[in-house]
């Protein structure tokens, strides 16, 4: 499936125009068409008509073939990470249970799904690891400094999952498409 930016960036092209008379004759930024082309946002109100009517081509023509309706699951997916508040490693097994049964769904989808789940596994074994760390040390009798230090982890990654799933969850909101958790190095 063609997406909304390989769509702009063949008509632009096929038009003969460079990105910056495209911009201009669409009259928005560059780098707002430069996202567009990239995928990385999603045209919407003022920014999808001037393109359309810059490109010659209708709104539908260019929406045609366009998912309709996968941010809600986006935003589900990337919510269901708050569980870990109420139920422990419930910040990754709630997500990978709503990610093997949608990954189907939608490309988009299957690439957040795996980007969520692979660092919420790597924070929970870092987060119950400075947990037992700490309970480990209170119990052979260490002193403070470790335990305090192995809670304070602990507590940080905790507020972060709280805190980091509503940053995404209004950044897809907003129509930004982009994977947010820190990736494995590929080789």
């Amino acid at each position: 499936m063609e997406t909304i930016g390989s769509k702009v960036a063949t008509l632009r092209k096929n038009k003969g125009l460079t990105q910056e008379e495209a911009a201009a004759a669409a009259n928005i930024s560059l780098r707002t068409l430069q996202r567009i082309e990239k995928d990385v946002v999603r045209p919407r109100g003022h920014s999808l008509h001037a393109i359309c009517t810059a490109l010659g081509t209708s709104v539908e023509g260019l929406m045609q073939g366009q998912p309709t309706g996968g941010t809600d699951r986006l935003l589900l997916l990337h919510l269901s990470v708050m569980l870990s508040a109420l139920i422990p490693l419930a910040n990754f097994a709630l997500p990978l249970v709503l990610w093997l049964s949608w990954r189907e769904k939608s490309a988009a989808i299957r690439a957040h799904g795996s980007n969520t789940v692979t660092f919420q596994v790597a924070a929970a074994v870092l987060q119950w690891g400075a947990f037992s760390l700490a309970a480990y040390a209170k119990l052979m009798h260490y002193g403070t400094w470790p335990v305090r230090t192995s809670l304070s982890v602990f507590c940080l990654l905790w507020a972060f999952n709280i805190i980091y799933p509503l940053y995404v969850a209004f950044r897809i909101s907003r129509g930004y498409q982009g994977l947010y958790y820190p990736q494995w190095p590929k080789r």
